[in-house]
């Protein structure tokens, strides 16, 4: 908003004083103001991300410095921070300048705008700017539920942010209100209070930008509009401590991302006394730059104009010699230690997305009955560990699914009860006709097998009629196993281990682990969702409908122990607190060769 406002005043200050606009001056002073500074940080950051990324982070790191030059960081951290189980966007430490794509998009379109609407519909730049607002506006009220992250990172989902710092300026510039009314003085009071109301009330729930969204504009609105220097507001503002601040405001925002996501990837926790010390960095680099980055670069007779765009040009090109080296192989971070390699997250990430998106879920024809998994990631994982196992040679595994997919993909266990129920196909915006029709009439067994939720249990009475009426076996198959998590990198037991102590467990430091992560299951919610899992099938009263617990093959109840890590293939079962990784499906297909688990399908009816 606040951008909105200084940029449609120097917009239409040119353009009422002169009746025209000159492009390339105005960029020339964004770049001054934005790419410096920007490109300071990025390659401060760089030697940083090489020392504490991991291998594939460093890739997506080094992605992100792209996007960031090219002003289009907003769409990439749309696709990269919404992808299933990505890593906490909290650890990304380029996150934040998705905000200067979208304000960059908003220079290159709005100038053209304002300048049309002048010169053409004079008398009504506010109409338009209204309008638009307001269709921006309620396209952010309804994509929020949609699709709460595109929303987040749409430049036209913030369009009525800017739009209102736009009309503030109109404003100003057509003459504005005495402000030395007594209801006008009191519109800055009651504008802090609904910023320091957002603050201390709005959370990760919100949503945002949405209706919620109009609280914190309107006071900031109200502020930039109605304060002055004889006012508390605008004296408290006003004063030298707040406008040093100021000064130094962009360089901080540029530098405290970085600063707390390198912190995070580095350590699992923070003290208080090490965040204030992070805080101070962050103050100490701003005060730096702004004198020895910023002023030099917004001062013409000290930098010209063509040894800005040199400069602006060469890191640029710097940038993207950075990221094709990285992405050719000739930049790429080795990762040399097995404790490397078994942290690398991104790494087993990637793994599962190539299986899930490399698997043919087409239906096809041969001597064996048909087990149809239904659910979301956990089901995807219990596919994986199935397809090694000796229940790939005696069934057709399939998943719910479109014939092939593109993406990362989630369904949902009351998606599948839409469809048999109405006939609904689309679960979560993705298209899964016309491969689940022929998916569910070609299955003999139905695994009902998600990450469980108290809402999925309260439809499975539902889901047992419709299934059952189609003469279908049900298995209801447990929640997996959930490790505690540790850090903002949401790190299980074993990966804490190797995180801390950087070397792999002795056999007594793993069982005592993995005895540990038993006691994280069985004193879980999910041993509590697993009991009214068994209530549910104990309910349907009939041996169509039954229950198959996942920790047969993961967890051995006698020793009261659930498995982390398989010496003997040297890998590892879980990615994060409840994925499996390939090589752990590996090792566990072995039990489940061993157990037989689901044997007994067959013996059913």
């Amino acid at each position: 908003m606040i951008s909105g406002y200084l940029i449609t005043r120097i917009i239409l200050s040119e353009l009422f004083e002169t009746g025209s606009f000159g492009f390339l001056h105005f960029y020339e002073r964004r770049a001054r103001r934005i790419l410096p500074m920007l490109f300071v940080v990025i390659f401060v950051s760089f030697p940083a991300a090489w020392l504490i990324l991991l291998p594939s982070t460093f890739l997506e790191f080094v992605d992100s410095v792209l996007a960031a030059t090219f002003f289009v960081a907003n769409f990439f951290f749309y696709f990269s921070t919404t992808e299933y189980a990505a890593d906490s966007a909290l650890l990304k430490p380029m996150l934040h300048t998705w905000s200067l794509g979208v304000e960059e998009q908003f220079y290159l379109i709005f100038p053209l705008l304002a300048l049309f609407a002048v010169r053409y519909l004079k008398g009504h730049f506010l109409t338009i700017l209204v309008a638009l607002a307001l269709l921006s506006l309620q396209s952010a009220e309804m994509l929020e539920s949609i699709n709460a992250e595109f929303n987040f990172y749409s430049p036209f989902s913030r369009f009525w942010e800017m739009a209102v710092g736009a009309a503030l300026a109109l404003r100003e510039l057509n003459g504005k209100d005495d402000n030395d009314s007594f209801w006008l003085r009191l519109f800055p009071i009651f504008g802090l209070y609904l910023i320091v109301y957002s603050i201390l009330f709005f959370d990760n729930r919100t949503p945002h930008p949405s209706f919620h969204t109009i609280i914190p504009v309107l006071g900031v609105a109200m502020i930039i509009g109605f304060a002055s220097k004889s006012e508390l507001v605008g004296k408290i503002l006003g004063s030298k401590p707040f406008v040093c601040i100021g000064l130094i405001s962009y360089s901080a925002y540029l530098w405290h991302f970085p600063i707390f996501a390198f912190a995070r990837n580095a350590f699992l926790s923070h003290s208080t006394l090490e965040k204030l010390g992070y805080i101070a960095l962050t103050f100490l680099l701003s005060v730096i730059s702004y004198f020895l980055v910023e002023q030099p670069f917004r001062d013409r007779t000290r930098i010209d104009s063509k040894l800005l765009w040199k400069l602006v040009g060469a890191a640029s090109l710097v940038s993207l010699a950075l990221w094709l080296a990285a992405s050719s192989g000739l930049l790429k971070k080795e990762a040399e230690a097995e404790v490397d390699r078994l942290l690398d997250n991104g790494a087993f990430r990637e793994e599962h997305r190539a299986f899930e998106i490399g698997y043919d879920f087409s239906v096809k024809h041969d001597d064996r009955k048909s087990i149809l998994i239904v659910g979301n990631s956990h089901a995807e994982d219990l596919l994986k560990a199935m397809s090694f196992s000796y229940l790939d040679r005696k069934y057709r595994l399939n998943l719910v699914s479109p014939v092939r997919r593109n993406k990362d993909i989630n369904y949902q266990v009351s998606c599948f009860l839409q469809y048999l129920s109405k006939g609904s196909t689309v679960c979560e915006g993705n298209e899964y006709a016309p491969n689940i029709e022929r998916q569910y009439a070609d299955a003999d067994y139905i695994l009902l097998a998600p990450a469980w939720r108290q809402q999925d249990i309260q439809l499975l009475p539902q889901l047992f009629e419709h299934m059952l009426a189609d003469n279908k076996i049900v298995v209801v198959v447990s929640a997996t196993p959930r490790s505690k998590s540790f850090g903002e990198k949401g790190l299980n037991r074993l990966d804490a281990f190797l995180f801390f102590n950087q070397r792999l467990p002795s056999q007594d430091e793993l069982r005592r682990l993995e005895r540990e992560f038993y006691q994280d299951y069985v004193h879980s919610s999910q041993s509590e969702l697993n009991d009214r899992l068994k209530d549910a099938v104990d309910a349907a009263s009939t041996n169509a409908v039954r229950f198959a617990d996942r920790s047969d093959f993961i967890c051995d109840a006698e020793d009261k122990r659930c498995a982390l890590y398989f010496e003997s293939d040297g890998a590892k079962l879980l990615w994060d607190d409840s994925h499996i990784t390939t090589a752990g499906a590996k090792s566990v297909s072995r039990i489940i060769d061993q157990k037989q688990w689901l044997s007994d399908l067959e013996s059913v009816r």
